[in-house]
């Protein structure tokens, strides 16, 4: 899992600037897919290499908020 630590931001995208705290913003207003993140506020749209952090943020979020979505569906906005 990924955890903040010491309350501090960490950077998700560095080709758009997006923060963990942005995207986790993106996830709780509803944004489900690595995707839809990335229409909201730009975070994966660029290189790509920030995928997968997107994916395990969206995953993480939705654990807590007791939303369930399975890897492959996620998976599958990795490509």
């Amino acid at each position: 899992m990924l955890k903040t630590i010491f309350n501090c931001t960490m950077y998700v995208c560095l080709c758009k600037g997006v923060s963990d705290r942005a995207i986790r913003g993106c996830i709780r207003r509803g944004a489900g897919t690595v995707g839809a993140v990335g229409a909201e506020c730009g975070a994966g749209t660029d290189c790509g290499s920030c995928r997968g952090m997107i994916a395990d943020l969206i995953e993480e979020e939705q654990e807590q908020s007791g939303v369930h979505m399975h890897l492959p569906v996620l998976a599958s906005q990795l490509a």
